[in-house]
């Protein structure tokens, strides 16, 4: 678990906000889509609504405009399901 306030952390994000800042679009681009692989990856690892709503499909060819909707009501109604830490429990939160 990180610590609350980690220095090293904020000046790795301040970095990369600011590269990002003067960066072109062609290169933001290429952040987007390696954030949103990432993001797609880590959510059908840990997540197994995400998991079979991903399956048989590559995370870096999917955009999230080829995902569902997902509103916080059906989230909330598959919790364990969809939420990507086991240990978190909704009726414990």
């Amino acid at each position: 678990m990180l610590p609350p306030f980690d220095p090293w952390v904020s000046c790795s994000i301040a970095a990369d906000v600011a590269a990002a800042a003067h960066a072109g679009s062609q290169a933001l681009a290429a952040r987007q889509a390696r954030r949103l692989n990432e993001l797609l990856g880590t959510a059908a690892r840990g997540s197994g609504l995400y998991r079979r709503l991903l399956k048989g499909r590559d995370p870096a060819s999917v955009r999230l405009a080829d995902l569902p909707v997902m509103r916080k009501a059906d989230l909330m109604r598959q919790f364990d399901d969809w939420v990507t830490d086991p240990e978190l429990q909704l009726d414990a939160l």
